[in-house]
């Protein structure tokens, strides 16, 4: 067996329990996929639900706590999960890191350095200003991802475009439910919420007869239900496949929104600050390329979404048109088992040149610093 065939041994960290958000379900496709294909997959994440569900997925979960260093924001990233990681790494024989969420990156890095062996670090969305990136190999989900990982330090030679990928479940597309139900998926806290809120203002808006849904768990939510009128919140739901059979129109972003046009959904998207307007052929480029968000428009708002969802539910045609459309393109080109040869090649070229510990250091002190320099700026500013 050549080096290039050879099963990689590798350890994907997840640095918070308790969410469904992206980052988690991109790390449980990921491990499955590439355990399927024959690579020795484990995962390193606190103890709770989500290290249960990769258990019974066939995945071991090793525990890794989150860190409370710098307030919580750099998960993982202390002295004690070091010494554990380097330790759990020796004994798995572990080839390749790979990270999701920023802290474990510092994190993985450190330990990549110790013991010599490889880390990649996915960006998943946009960075804040505190995240600064070196000589890390790395993948983005779209264009703009990278060249905002490039802005903030990353070189541009070690950043490769590998698209979302998903874990599609095999089924005929959907037809639509007999009561028109308009469903947003998201999660609901910190600036995600004005998706929520945006949502419950259109909804007083539409004029049309439906039932409007938010399925979504956060430390938003029950502040979102007192305002929540005509809108119903069922919070976090395991069961997405059966949503998307309940759904007429699916409103929100990235991951929800692929996997609804993969189920044959009508979808509208959303940016972090307002509605973009309706997945369709002629708009899909522009999404693909920003996250599923679209590049170049300006964000609008609820009485425009309102508007969308009437003429949507107004057209019929419209709706099997898109219907129609979106299954088979979704799937055709974000399939997961088309994905798995991409990973494969970014984590042999993550091992070819591990990160330096030097480079690790000068991280981990200007994240500190930056950290340090804006808290102290709020504070002087609520006085």
């Amino acid at each position: 067996m050549s080096p290039t065939d050879a099963p990689i041994r590798a350890l994907l960290l997840n640095a918070v329990e308790g969410l469904r958000g992206g980052s988690q379900r991109s790390i449980r496709t990921i491990a499955n996929a590439m355990r399927s294909a024959g690579h020795p997959v484990s995962v390193a994440t606190p103890a709770g639900p989500w290290a249960e569900l990769m258990r019974a997925d066939g995945i071991p979960p090793h525990p890794l706590q989150t860190s409370g260093w710098l307030g919580g924001m750099v998960h993982q990233a202390s002295l004690t999960n070091l010494v554990r990681l380097v330790q759990l790494c020796r004994r798995e024989r572990i080839q390749v890191l790979h990270t999701f969420q920023y802290g474990s990156s510092l994190l993985a890095r450190a330990a990549a350095d110790v013991l010599s062996i490889g880390h990649l670090h996915t960006v998943l969305g946009p960075l804040s200003p505190g995240q600064r990136f070196g000589d890390d190999h790395m993948t983005a989900h779209c264009g703009r991802m990278r060249r905002d990982a490039i802005a903030v330090g990353a070189q541009p030679q070690r950043v490769d475009v590998i698209p979302h990928r998903f874990a599609f479940a095999d089924s005929e597309p959907l037809d639509p439910p007999a009561e028109p139900q308009i469903t947003l998926i998201a999660r609901l806290d910190g600036p995600l919420s004005v998706a929520a809120e945006q949502f419950v203002e259109a909804a007083r808006l539409v004029v049309l007869p439906a039932k409007f849904v938010v399925v979504g768990a956060g430390g938003d939510l029950d502040r979102l239900r007192r305002a929540a009128g005509p809108v119903t919140f069922q919070g976090w739901r395991e069961d997405l496949d059966a949503v998307y059979r309940e759904t007429t129109l699916l409103v929100g972003s990235a991951r929800c929104v692929v996997e609804g046009l993969a189920a044959g959904v009508p979808s509208l998207v959303l940016a972090p600050n307002g509605f973009r307007g309706v997945v369709e052929p002629g708009t899909w480029d522009g999404l693909h390329d920003t996250n599923f968000y679209m590049d170049g428009e300006t964000p609008t708002g609820p009485a425009t979404l309102a508007a969308a969802i009437d003429e949507l539910l107004d057209s019929p045609v419209r709706q099997h048109e898109l219907r129609s459309w979106s299954p088979d393109w979704t799937r055709g080109r974000l399939d997961m088992r088309h994905g798995v040869p991409l990973w494969e090649s970014a984590w042999r070229r993550a091992m070819v040149r591990p990160a330096r510990l030097g480079s690790t250091a000068g991280l981990v002190l200007g994240l500190a610093a930056t950290r340090g320099w804006r808290t102290l700026k709020r504070r002087l500013s609520e006085r």
